[in-house]
C-alpha cells in the first residue's frame, strides 16, 4: 500500500492507517483489521514517515526528502509482490509515470495497470463529497479490488511480503525498518510444535504413569487412604488425619495437618495410589520433623500464586492503558513486568522439586520397601509413580509457560 504520509493522530500512535482513512480503506479492500496489520501478507509503506504538518485545507503534502532517500531501497526489500494500491496524488505522481492530472481522472483510468496496480483517493473523510459524486468508485472499482485482494490473500502459500515500521530519526523523521521474508511459516510452526511437545509432554507423562498403574489389585492389603492412615500411627505424626479431596488433587496441607487423597487414590487398591499415598504421608513427614527442606513450599508456594495473579492482574490493566493513554513506552514496560512476574511465579514452582524429590525417595520409597508393602517385583512400577508424584509441580511449571505465549498472542491482537 502507497499512502502519502500519515496524519497528527497515527503520528502518535505509530501505527498507519490508525484513524477514520484506516477504516475506511480496510472497507474498501474487503479485509479484516488483522490481515491488514500482518507484516507478512501486507506492506504499508507511505511517501513520507512522520506527519508533515497542517496547512489551510489539510495536512501538507509529504517531505520531500523522505521518498527520494528511502522509497527505492525499501521497494527492492518487497518480494513476491501481487498487487500495489496508489492511493493520493503524491503516491500516484510517484507510481505512475503516466499519471493523469487529477486524481479523478487516474482513478477512472484504474483498469489500465490492473490486476498489479490499482489508483485509488484517499480514503480520508474529506473526501466523502468526491465519493458521492462519483457513484462508479463504489460500483464498478472496489467490487474488482475486494475480490482481487480476497484472491491473493486466499492463494499465498508461503507469504514474504514485509511491512515497513516506522522508527524515529534523529531529524523527526520515521526511517522504515524492513526485513526480508523469504522462508515460509513451516520452520516456525515445527518450532512451536517442538517447544509445545516440550511444554506438555511432561505433564502428558506424569498423567499417563498414574493411569498405567492405576488398575486395581487384590493383592494389596490395603487402600491408599488406609495406608495412609497406617503410615501416620507408624511414624507418630500426631494431629495429621486423611481426608477424600477432589479428582487429582492429592496434596498435603501442612497448615491443616491433612493428607488429602484425590478419590481414586483414598479408595483404590492400586500401586498408584499407595504411592501416591506414601508421597504424600512423606511431606506430612518432613513437616513434623521440621526438616529445613519443608520450608521450600510453605516459603515459596505462596509467592509463587501471588507473583501468577499480580502478572494476570498486570496483563489485564495493559489494554485499558493503551486506549486511555496511548503510551507506547509505559505499556511495553508493563508488559515486560507482567512477564517478569508470570515468570518468576512459574520458576518458583523449580524450587520446591527438591522437596518433592525427597518426598517419594527419601521418604516413600524406603518406607515402602523396608515395611515390605508392596513386592519387589512391583518396586519399578512404584519408583515410576513416585517420579510422577515428583514431577507434578514441575509439569504445571512448565504448563505455565503456555498461558504467558498466550497473553502474549492476545496482547499482539
Amino acid at each position: 500500500m502507497a499512502g502519502q504520509a500519515p496524519g497528527r493522530k497515527v503520528h502518535q500512535s505509530g501505527v498507519p492507517f490508525d484513524d477514520a482513512s484506516g477504516e475506511r480503506l480496510r472497507e474498501w479492500m474487503g479485509g479484516s483489521r488483522e490481515t491488514f496489520y500482518d507484516a507478512q501478507q501486507i506492506a504499508i509503506l507511505p511517501m513520507g514517515f512522520c506527519f508533515p504538518g497542517s496547512g489551510n485545507s489539510g495536512d501538507l503534502a509529504p517531505r520531500s526528502e523522505c521518498a527520494p532517500a528511502w522509497r527505492g531501497q525499501l521497494l527492492q526489500h518487497l518480494a513476491n509482490l501481487q498487487l500495489t494500491l496508489v492511493i493520493g496524488r503524491y503516491a500516484q505522481d510517484y507510481h505512475l509515470a503516466a499519471a493523469a492530472k487529477s486524481v479523478t481522472d487516474t482513478v477512472k483510468d484504474w483498469r489500465s495497470g490492473w490486476p498489479h496496480v490499482v489508483p485509488l483517493p484517499h480514503p480520508s473523510p474529506r473526501n466523502n463529497m468526491w465519493i458521492r459524486r462519483n457513484p462508479w468508485f463504489e460500483e464498478q472499482l472496489l467490487p474488482q479490488l475486494r475480490d482481487r485482494v480476497s484472491q491473493i490473500l486466499s492463494q499465498m502459500a508461503g507469504p514474504r511480503a514485509c511491512r515497513a515500521r516506522l522508527v524515529a530519526n534523529r531529524q523527526g523523521c520515521y526511517a522504515p525498518c524492513v526485513h526480508n521474508v523469504e522462508l515460509s511459516n513451516m520452520p516456525y510452526v515445527i518450532l512451536t510444535v517442538v517447544l509445545l511437545a516440550l511444554i506438555y509432554l511432561p505433564s502428558l507423562w506424569v498423567r499417563m504413569v498414574m493411569h498405567r498403574h492405576a488398575r486395581q489389585r487384590d493383592d494389596l492389603p490395603g487402600t491408599g487412604a488406609e495406608l495412609a492412615v497406617h503410615l501416620i500411627a507408624r511414624f507418630e505424626l500426631q494431629g495429621v488425619t486423611v481426608e477424600q479431596t477432589t479428582r487429582r488433587n492429592d496434596h498435603y496441607d501442612p497448615s491443616a495437618g491433612v493428607v488429602r487423597l484425590s478419590p481414586e487414590n483414598f479408595n483404590g487398591k492400586s500401586l498408584t495410589a499407595v504411592a501416591v499415598a506414601a508421597h504424600e504421608v512423606g511431606h506430612a513427614i518432613q513437616f513434623k520433623r521440621a526438616e529445613s527442606i519443608s520450608l521450600l513450599r510453605k516459603r515459596y508456594l505462596p509467592t509463587a500464586l501471588r507473583l501468577k495473579k499480580a502478572g494476570i492482574l498486570v496483563f489485564t490493566v495493559v489494554p485499558i492503558v493503551a486506549i486511555v493513554l496511548k503510551a507506547p513506552a509505559l505499556i511495553l514496560g508493563l508488559i515486560a513486568i507482567g512477564l517478569g512476574l508470570q515468570l518468576l511465579g512459574a520458576l518458583a514452582y523449580l524450587i520446591v522439586l527438591r522437596e518433592e524429590w525427597d518426598a517419594s525417595f527419601g521418604k516413600a520409597l524406603p518406607i515402602l520397601m523396608d515395611g515390605e508393602y508392596v513386592t519387589q517385583r512391583d518396586l519399578p512400577a512404584v519408583a515410576s509413580v513416585l517420579k510422577a508424584a515428583a514431577l507434578t509441580y514441575f509439569a504445571g511449571a512448565l504448563a505455565d509457560l503456555v498461558s504467558i505465549g498466550r497473553w502474549l498472542l492476545i496482547l499482539r491482537r
